[in-house]
């Protein structure tokens, strides 16, 4: 027994030595629809991971992805998760893993939603329904210590029917509007 345990402890502090320097970070993202989006879905909330490279002295280049849920802020919606791939360059004021830091966003989004409509007596009728595209935005944040992450970020999802981020002739395109925080735990 007291080789399982010592042979326990060595793996564990084995795996945390080489956390430190692996990049990956798991946390919590809320977002907040903005525009016609809040007009329809209220608030996410949801898990996040991402993984950030060093690139450069005073910046890491990485990428996150998050899993939303949302409720319906209109009758007729019931509930909406948002699926979302950003990549960042966190570019850093000071040094890096340390203090603020600046970041452009890129990536890709989907939005799938359930919506149910009723006339009692005279129809009733639910469908799910998705659109999605090229995401992009702004992001600021703050590495209170080397371990904890706090991100503030303004994205658009420029949505259409096929998800492909192009409107052809006669497809319908929108653009939805979040403002998201994320807090982050470092490995």
């Amino acid at each position: 027994m007291k080789r399982i345990k010592t042979v326990v402890a060595a793996f564990t502090l084995v795996m945390a030595a080489n956390a430190q320097d692996s990049g990956f970070s798991a946390g919590l993202a809320v977002s907040l629809p903005m525009g016609d989006f809040g007009d329809v879905f209220s608030v996410g909330v949801g898990p996040s991971v991402g993984y950030d490279r060093e690139a450069g002295d005073k910046g890491l280049l990485g990428i996150d992805l998050s899993y939303l849920f949302h409720g319906g802020a209109e009758e007729t919606i019931t509930k909406c998760k948002t699926l979302s791939v950003v990549g960042h360059y966190k570019y850093f004021i000071s040094d890096i893993r340390e203090g603020l830091y600046l970041a452009p966003l890129l990536g890709w989004s989907a939005v799938t939603y359930h919506f149910e409509f009723e006339i009692p007596g005279l129809i009733s009728y639910s469908n799910d329904e998705s659109t999605g595209g090229l995401t992009f935005g702004a992001g600021v944040g703050y590495f209170v210590n080397e371990r904890i992450d706090l991100g503030l970020n303004y994205t658009i999802i420029r949505a259409t029917d096929d998800g492909d981020a192009t409107a052809s002739a006669g497809e319908s395109s929108t653009s939805l509007g979040a403002l998201g925080i994320r807090a982050a735990y470092c490995f």
